[in-house]
């Protein structure tokens, strides 16, 4: 389609095939790495000074640049025809564009000469036996040399903008030095035939040609950023180098001649004013759809807990629908949940699953809030949680889940699409497949693949925004870093290369715009889930490509310097008391608290012990009969925000548990171990359930500890790693709960 558009627009077949060919790049480009500006290569006033033999022209340029590239191009102007000036009029035809007196003028001057790279610049000579007196003559020749040193240093100070090796440097910087170039040479010609050049044509014919040529991915992938911040910046500085060469001209080039450079100078300044805007009427022209459905647009949501959100959130979403608000974009959010996840019910320790049942073995305490994701699941039945408190009625349906996969998603997404039928649908999913074990980076790319095709297969036309994976906080987990890094440049390349016809599929910055990576996570609670600020980022992210790519929406705003602050109160109602377990502390909920953090100490010690928790509630357990002990609770909103302590409150425990049973014994297996027991007798051991079997990896570091139920005398466990120790312990459960456990001997598998 970029090819076929581009030879269609008269006067820019040339610049196309220079930009396709020497550039070599696709039709739909696959850059590099986003652009990050590099150091300002400055461009100093020219010289121009004379001996014997030879007039010279030197442009001195300080700063940053490569001097071998530069060098590479000064070769293939001297390489590529038998004169200077034949060189120089082949550089200038391949840049004619489609605006009036678009042809080189003529007559055009010959001489011969050379263009060497000094160590300071740039140098044009001219042998003085090629010279000639004519007023006509010097003044082409003039334009001819202002217009190829332009060209040369124009496109070296465009790859100083670039990340070394961008992609997008070489065809950006090549067409934008041979235009300057060949704009300079026919504006001074045009001056001195008295006639004027208009700076807004020149500034959309090179914003056109660019864009047909590169196409709407280049424009994503940086060439965005670099039009909006540095191309003004980048035809100032030319503005003054073309005055300054006026002056340094001054004394022997003659009156008509600096009336054209000023002439020049001031249509450079005007051309920068414009140039931005230009580059980005051109992009919108071709990225920006216009068969979005007249009533609304339907979004739908597909994510993981960065999306749901848990209760209290303004969750990115929400900052979204603002966003199409304010800009007048009439949407429609669809999905089958509406809600963020609800706080965790407050309930007494339950018993372990059974073993042999899907659920056995399962930790004896729930991952730590600082594990991938805290959440295992990716059952989303709990999605009634509130919103922040302010947050009026909005269209909040999605398809997002904490826990959730795409390796799960994959397979329910025809089915929601063909519900729903979304216009739009904007994934931000692949953190759980490589934070869970499902998939390394290149399984979670396929999963991701085969998501896109069976939304598709429910609705052909449907469109994609796919958001790539932000680095957290770092757990230990050196492979979840390296496949977060590998997976976000290969969803990079791929993209591009995912979109038809009639279905288009556009890339999400979330691990740039989102603050949130292994060494700090300012833009996260917990080193992974967004706090406020987050919220305005992920959302910002989105915002960008749907107004980039999709054309909704006027404007993006910039995230905003000062975000709610959520409310952490000291939790109220704190009381201990003795429970059948031990004791059980439990107070209010606070609303929207992301956790509590409770202290616990026996009555009477200096130290506290803490422990974090999801629900309002925790029980002592395995404690003996008379034992005292005190607390203190405080809300927990993130590792950087919590409440004062409260008050101290005590209770004294009576628990009614069964004592553990006897003779625990242990024998190693090649893959598990062989346990046996005697049941125990005396005090509540009449209401006996079952019995926790806990088993504990010495070897591995991390191991939580396994608890499986079993019921008799004997049991097995099988799937354990050969070669590893471990311990083994015993506790019972009975009407009132899990008591005290009591160790057997430890084991060798294998």
């Amino acid at each position: 389609m970029i090819r076929r558009t581009c030879f269609s627009v008269p006067g820019l077949a040339a610049l196309c095939v220079l930009l396709l060919v020497a550039g070599r790049i696709p039709d739909r480009v696959v850059p590099g790495p986003p652009m990050q500006p590099r150091a300002d290569a400055a461009i100093a006033a020219p010289q121009v000074s004379e001996d014997d033999s030879s007039l010279q022209i030197d442009l001195d340029m300080d700063g940053d640049y490569d001097t071998s590239l530069l060098q590479q191009w000064v070769n293939q102007i001297d390489g590529q025809s038998a004169r200077l000036s034949d060189a120089i009029r082949t550089d200038f035809d391949a840049y004619r564009l489609g605006v009036p007196l678009n042809e080189i003028p003529d007559p055009w001057v010959d001489f011969d000469g050379s263009v060497t790279v000094t160590d300071t610049g740039l140098r044009l000579t001219i042998p003085k036996n090629e010279v000639s007196t004519q007023i006509t003559w010097w003044l082409r020749m003039i334009a001819q040399a202002v217009g190829i040193l332009s060209a040369l240093a124009v496109r070296i100070s465009c790859y100083a903008f670039f990340s070394v090796g961008a992609a997008l440097a070489g065809p950006v910087c090549a067409a934008l030095g041979g235009f300057t170039g060949t704009m300079i040479y026919q504006a001074f010609v045009i001056f001195v035939d008295g006639k004027q050049t208009d700076p807004g044509e020149w500034a959309k014919a090179l914003a056109a040609a660019t864009a047909v040529a590169l196409g709407a991915t280049a424009w994503e992938k940086g060439l965005n950023k670099f039009a909006k911040e540095q191309m003004r910046p980048l035809y100032e500085k030319f503005s003054t180098w073309v005055g300054n060469m006026a002056t340094t001209m001054k004394s022997w080039a003659g009156q008509t001649a600096l009336n054209a450079l000023d002439s020049i100078k001031n249509n450079l300044q005007r051309f920068a004013d414009l140039v931005g805007a230009a580059f980005e009427d051109a992009f919108n022209a071709i990225t920006r759809p216009t068969d979005w459905p007249a009533d609304s647009v339907k979004v739908m949501v597909v994510g993981d807990s960065l999306s749901q959100g848990a209760e209290g959130d303004y969750t990115w979403r929400y900052r979204l629908w603002q966003w199409f608000a304010a800009n007048d974009v009439t949407v429609d959010f669809v999905g089958p949940y509406s809600g963020t996840k609800p706080p965790q019910a407050p309930s007494p320790p339950t018993p372990p699953p059974l073993l042999g049942s899907d659920s056995a073995g399962t930790a004896q305490n729930p991952p730590p809030p600082d594990s991938p994701e805290g959440s295992s699941g990716g059952d989303a039945s709990g999605a009634s949680g509130q919103y922040a408190a302010g947050v009026g009625t909005f269209d909040s349906d999605h398809f997002a889940a904490w826990g959730r996969q795409i390796a799960q998603d994959k397979t329910l997404i025809r089915q929601e699409v063909a519900t729903y039928q979304p216009d739009l649908v904007l994934v931000a999913l692949g953190f759980n497949d490589m934070g869970w074990f499902a998939s390394d980076a290149d399984g979670t790319l396929d999963s991701m693949k085969t998501l896109v095709d069976e939304a598709r297969a429910a609705k052909p036309g449907i469109d994609f925004a796919l958001a790539d994976v932000p680095q957290r906080s770092d757990i230990g987990r050196p492979d979840l870093v390296t496949n977060t890094t590998r997976y976000d440049g290969l969803l990079a390349d791929a993209v591009p290369t995912w979109s038809t016809a009639a279905s288009r599929v556009e890339l999400v910055d979330w691990s740039t715009t989102y603050q949130c990576g292994t060494d700090s996570c300012p833009a996260g609670y917990d080193g992974l889930h967004p706090n406020a600020l987050g919220e305005y980022q992920l959302a910002h992210a989105f915002e960008e490509t749907l107004h980039d790519s999709y054309g909704l929406g006027a404007s993006v705003p910039a995230v905003p310097a000062q975000v709610p602050t959520r409310p952490t109160p000291v939790p109220s109602n704190v009381t201990a008391e003795s429970s059948p377990l031990g004791v059980t502390a439990t107070w209010d909920p606070v609303f929207g608290a992301l956790g509590y953090t409770i202290r616990v100490r026996a009555g009477g010690a200096a130290d506290w012990n803490e422990v974090q928790l999801a629900a309002n509630r925790y029980d002592t357990t395995w404690t003996t009969d008379g034992q005292q002990w005190e607390y203190q609770v405080r809300t927990w909103n993130g590792d950087a925000r919590t409440s004062d302590w409260s008050a101290t409150v005590s209770a004294t425990a009576h628990p009614q548990t069964a004592p553990p049973p006897s003779d625990i014994a242990t024998h190693g297996t090649p893959t598990g171990v062989d346990v046996t027991w005697t049941a125990p007798t005396g005090p509540y051991t009449d209401t006996i359930d079952r019995y926790g079997l806990l088993v504990f990896d010495d070897d591995t570091a991390g191991a939580y500890v396994m608890t499986f139920g079993v019921r008799g005398t004997s049991a097995h466990v099988d799937d354990l790693t050969p070669g590893h120790h471990y311990e083994i312990a015993m506790n019972t459960w009975n009407a009132a709960g899990g008591g005290i456990p009591s160790g057997g001997p430890s084991v060798l598998v294998g």
